[in-house]
């Protein structure tokens, strides 16, 4: 449910408006330069900044887990 007024993440990005076209650019590039990873057994190739990751899942998880970020 939205109230009225603008939101605590508005406010900090200065209301709504250009503000909010700021904070819209900033998470969009920030979810940009995030590595993904697609799970999959049936695909042979991802687009878009992703990593395939196929084989045993777990071992998979646990190697992610050690690489740093």
């Amino acid at each position: 449910m939205r109230v009225a007024g603008p939101t605590r993440i508005e406010k900090a990005a200065g209301g709504g408006g250009e503000g909010h076209s700021l904070l819209r650019y900033t998470i969009a590039r920030t979810i940009d330069a995030a590595k993904k990873y697609v799970v999959s057994s049936t695909l042979d190739r991802v687009d878009w900044n992703a990593e395939l990751v196929g084989g045993d899942l777990g071992k998979a998880v646990q190697q992610l887990k050690r690489e740093s970020g």
